[in-house]
C-alpha cells in the first residue's frame, strides 16, 4: 500500500504541476507577443511623425524666405560687419534656427543698358527727346515646395533728376544756331541719364557684392557648407527677389541642406528613455542623435534592421518609416531586454506561488492518500482470505466512498459464494446419484438389447392410435421415424368441456435414449389436467427432468390449447406454428423462443391466439424443413411454409399427404435422417 500512496501522492504532483508550467509559460509568451505588438505600434506612429516634420520643416523655409523677400537689401546689410563671420542680423532674424538648414546664393539682375539717343522727334516744330526705358525685372524661379513673392518691377527712373532741356522756341523763329543749340542740350540730358543709370548699377553691384561677400564668409566658416546632404532635399530649392530703392536688383537662393534637416527631426523626435531615434538614406548612410548613438546602433546592427537586411534583435523593436520627401527611412529602436527580464520576473514569481500552493495542498493529499491506502489495504487482504476459502470473512470499511461501496460488494460476493458452495454441494449429491441412476440403466439397457424393438413398438404405441374426434376441429396427424426408435411424440388430452389440448415434440438424439425421453413426457404429460397453464405444465416438466440428471438429453415440446374461438400456445425449443387464415389467405407464423426441457432453468411463457372458421394450424418437427437433398441442401423452413400455404386449402389429411409426398420427393426416396410429425387442425 505504500507503492499506492506514493503513486497517489506522484500523480497529484505531476497533474498539478504540468498544467501550471503550462498556463505560466503559455502567459509569459503571449504576454510578450502583445507586449512586442504595443511597442511596434508605438514606435512606428512616431517614425511615421518624423516623416510629417519633414513636410513642415520645408514650409517653414519656405514661409521665412518669403518674408525674406519683402526685406529691402539696406535692412539687410544693416549691422553687418565683415569680422563676426555671421550672417546679417535681419537675415538671421529672420530665417532663425533653419538658417542652419540652407545653402544661400546671391544671382544679381543683368544691368540694361540705357537706350541709345534717337533722332528728335518735331511735332508741331517742338523736338522731344526719346524717353529712357526702364530696366526690365528678372523672370521668377520657382522653388520646389515654396512659393517665392512676385518680383518687383523696377519703377522708371524720375526725370527730374536730369536738367530740364531748354525751351523750345517757335520754329518760326529758330535759325541754324538755335537749332544747334537744341542740340547741344538733348546730347548733355542723355549724357547725365547715362550717368545717373551707371551710378545706379554701381551701387546694385556693390550691395550685391557685399551680401555676396558676408555668405561667402559664412560658408568660409564652415556654417553654411553643403556636406553630405540627402538628395531628395538637397534638391528642393526656394528663391526670392532682392529690392534696392524699390528695384529689384538680384534674387536670393537657399537650397535646404538634407543632412542637416534629417539631423534635426532625430534630435527633436520625441521619444521614451533609452530609444535610439536615427535615420538611414539609400546610400546606407547612417543619422543619429549623438556619436554615441550612433555607435551604439552600428554596433546592435539596427541600421540593418531598419534597411531589412536582417531580423528583428530580440532585445530591441525596430519600427521604420519611409519618408518620401527626404529619401531617407526614419527609424526607432526601443529597448526591451528589461521589460522582458521583468516579465519573466513576474512569471517565476507567479510559478513559484503556484508551487506554493501545491504545496499547501499537499499537506491535505497526503492523509487522504493514506486513507484510502489503508482502506484498499483491508480490502485486499479480505479478498485473500476469501480466495483461501474463508468465505465467512468480512470487510470492514467505515467509509461510504467507492471503496466502502466495494468492500459491501466483496462482503455480499462472500456470502453469494457460500450459498453457490452449498448448492454445489447438493448438486454434486444428486448427480453422484443420478450417475449411479444412470449407469444401472446402462446395464439394464445392456441386458436388455434383445428388446429394443419391442422397445420401438412400445414406443410407438405410447403415441396415439387415431386423432382425437372433436365437433369443432378437424385434426390429422402423421408421423414418420427413423430407421432407429424415434424421438418424435405427439398426444392429446380432450377433456369433459371440449378444450382439445395438443402436444408434439422431439428428443434430441435418436434410438433408446430418445425413446425414454419420450417415454419420460409421456409420463409428465399424463398428469396434466384441464386446470393446469401450459407454461406451468413446461416448467414443472422441465425440473423434473432436469432432477432425473438425464446427460445431454433434452426435449423440445409445443402445446396447443383450443377453445372456443382462441388457442393458447407454449413452446420449449419447437419450430413455429403455422397459421393460415382463411379470411386473407395469409401464412402467420407464432414463434415463441425459450430453451428445451431439461437444459435450462427457465420461466416459459404462452400466447393466445384468436381463430376464426376457416383457420388451419400445422404443428411440426424439425425434422421436415431439415430434410436434405442428395446433394446434402436441406429444405428450408420457407419452403416448408410455401408449401403449406399451397396446400393450406384442403383438409387436414390432405395437407398432410401432400407435406409427406414433397418430404419423400425432396429425400428422392432415401429414408430421412430425423423423424418427421406433423400435426393439422381446421377449424369447422
Amino acid at each position: 500500500m505504500r507503492r499506492l500512496r506514493t503513486q497517489l501522492i506522484a500523480a497529484f504532483v505531476v497533474l498539478s504541476v504540468v498544467p501550471l508550467t503550462a498556463i505560466v509559460t503559455y502567459g509569459y509568451f503571449t504576454s510578450e507577443q502583445t507586449f512586442r505588438r504595443a511597442v511596434e505600434h508605438e514606435t512606428s506612429t512616431l517614425a511615421s511623425q518624423m516623416d510629417r516634420r519633414v513636410n513642415v520643416i520645408a514650409e517653414t523655409v519656405g514661409r521665412d524666405m518669403e518674408r525674406v523677400g519683402s526685406l529691402p537689401i539696406e535692412a539687410i546689410l544693416a549691422g553687418a560687419s565683415s569680422e563676426d563671420g555671421q550672417l546679417p542680423e535681419k537675415l538671421r532674424v529672420v530665417l532663425g534656427d533653419n538658417a542652419e538648414l540652407l545653402t544661400i546664393n546671391v544671382v544679381p539682375d543683368a544691368p540694361e543698358a540705357p537706350s541709345t539717343p534717337s533722332e528728335p522727334a518735331v511735332v508741331a516744330d517742338v523736338a522731344v527727346a526719346a524717353p529712357v526705358a526702364a530696366p526690365k525685372p528678372l523672370p521668377s524661379v520657382s522653388p520646389v515646395t515654396a512659393v517665392a513673392p512676385a518680383p518687383r518691377v523696377a519703377p522708371v527712373p524720375s526725370v527730374a533728376a536730369v536738367p530740364p532741356p531748354p525751351p523750345v522756341p517757335d520754329s518760326r523763329q529758330i535759325d541754324a544756331a538755335t537749332r544747334a543749340e537744341i542740340d547741344r542740350a538733348i546730347a548733355q540730358t542723355h549724357e547725365a541719364m547715362q550717368a545717373a543709370q551707371e551710378a545706379r548699377n554701381q551701387t546694385h553691384a556693390e550691395a550685391l557684392e557685399q551680401l555676396r561677400a558676408r555668405l561667402e564668409e559664412q560658408r568660409t566658416a564652415g556654417r553654411m557648407a553643403d556636406g553630405n546632404a540627402v538628395m531628395k532635399l538637397h534638391s528642393k530649392e526656394f528663391a526670392t527677389t532682392i529690392v534696392k530703392n524699390g528695384e529689384t536688383i538680384g534674387r536670393l537662393r537657399a537650397q535646404l541642406r538634407g543632412d542637416e534637416v534629417v539631423r534635426r527631426v532625430v534630435r527633436g523626435s520625441a521619444s521614451q528613455e533609452g530609444d535610439l531615434v536615427f535615420a538611414v538614406d539609400h546610400e546606407g548612410t547612417l543619422f543619429a542623435a549623438s556619436e554615441d548613438e550612433k555607435k551604439k546602433i552600428e554596433d546592435a546592427g539596427l541600421d540593418a534592421i531598419a534597411r531589412g537586411g536582417r531580423t528583428a534583435d530580440a532585445d530591441w523593436v525596430v519600427a521604420s518609416a519611409p519618408a518620401a520627401e527626404a529619401g531617407v527611412s526614419f527609424a526607432i529602436a526601443r529597448p526591451i531586454s528589461e521589460s522582458l527580464r521583468e516579465m519573466r520576473a513576474v512569471a517565476a514569481r507567479n510559478f513559484a506561488f503556484g508551487l506554493g500552493l501545491i504545496g499547501f495542498a499537499l499537506i491535505g493529499i497526503v492523509p487522504l492518500a493514506n486513507h484510502i491506502a489503508r482502506d484498499i489495504e483491508t480490502v485486499t487482504d479480505a479478498a485473500e482470505q476469501i480466495a483461501q476459502g474463508k468465505l465467512d470473512t468480512e470487510v470492514r470499511v467505515g467509509s461510504k466512498n467507492e471503496i466502502g461501496k466495494l468492500a459491501a460488494a466483496f462482503n455480499g460476493m462472500a456470502r453469494d459464494l457460500r450459498q453457490n458452495q452449498e448448492r454445489l454441494l447438493d448438486e454434486e449429491r444428486t448427480r453422484r446419484e443420478q450417475e449411479i441412476e444412470q449407469r444401472l440403466l446402462a446395464a439394464q439397457y445392456e441386458r436388455k438389447s434383445a428388446e429394443l424393438e419391442e422397445a420401438r413398438r412400445f414406443q410407438l404405441s405410447l403415441l396415439p392410435s387415431s386423432p382425437p374426434s372433436h365437433p369443432e376441429l378437424d385434426v390429422a396427424s402423421y408421423v414418420h421415424t427413423a430407421t432407429e426408435v424415434g424421438g418424435d411424440y405427439w398426444d392429446y388430452l380432450l377433456a369433459p368441456d371440449g378444450t382439445l389440448t395438443l402436444v408434439i415434440g422431439d428428443a434430441t438424439g435418436h434410438g433408446a435414449r430418445a425413446g425414454t425421453m419420450v417415454t419420460v413426457v409421456k409420463s409428465l404429460f399424463a398428469t396434466f389436467t384441464p386446470e393446469d397453464t401450459l407454461s406451468e405444465f413446461l416448467e414443472r416438466a422441465n425440473q423434473s427432468i432436469r432432477r432425473m440428471g438425464l446427460e445431454r438429453m433434452a426435449m423440445a415440446l409445443t402445446l396447443a390449447r383450443f377453445r372456443p374461438g382462441i388457442v393458447e400456445i407454449a413452446a420449449a425449443g419447437m419450430p413455429p406454428v403455422l397459421i393460415h387464415r382463411a379470411a386473407t389467405d395469409t401464412i402467420e407464423d407464432i414463434a415463441i423462443e425459450a430453451p428445451p426441457l431439461g437444459t435450462l432453468p427457465f420461466t416459459y411463457g404462452e400466447r393466445s391466439i384468436p381463430v376464426t372458421p376457416g383457420d388451419t394450424l400445422l404443428l411440426m418437427t424439425d425434422g421436415f424443413p431439415e430434410l436434405q437433398d442428395p446433394a446434402g441442401d436441406p429444405l428450408g423452413y420457407a419452403a416448408a411454409q410455401d408449401e403449406f400455404a399451397a396446400a393450406s386449402k384442403e383438409s387436414p389429411r390432405g395437407i398432410l399427404d401432400r407435406l409427406s409426398a414433397k418430404a419423400e420427393a425432396w429425400t428422392a426416396g432415401a429414408e430421412p435422417a430425423d423423424d418427421i410429425t406433423f400435426v393439422a387442425v381446421k377449424v369447422r
